[in-house]
């Protein structure tokens, strides 16, 4: 389901019926830029700490573009 911001409005309720659905949820965000003022570092030097604050100095500088969600449901047959 691809949704437009002029579809936005006529489409979130479906999206949080569906998400409250959903088993599991992943999400995915397109930025404006990526790392900004971090230190070059290639990401097997990374420690989870470090990760995790290049990705919020990222998300708190640059702006959302883009949103995608997967949302999977359980097989109520074989439990996968």
């Amino acid at each position: 389901m691809k949704v437009s911001k002029k579809q936005w409005d006529q489409s979130f309720e479906l999206i949080l019926d569906e998400l409250r659905k959903a088993d599991l949820v992943s999400f995915d965000t397109e930025l404006t830029g990526l790392y900004s003022r971090q230190p070059r570092v290639h990401m097997e030097q990374m420690d989870l700490d470090f990760y995790y604050w290049a990705i919020e100095e990222s998300v708190n500088t640059f702006s959302i573009t883009q949103l995608g969600l997967s949302l999977f449901n359980r097989n109520p047959t074989t439990k996968e």
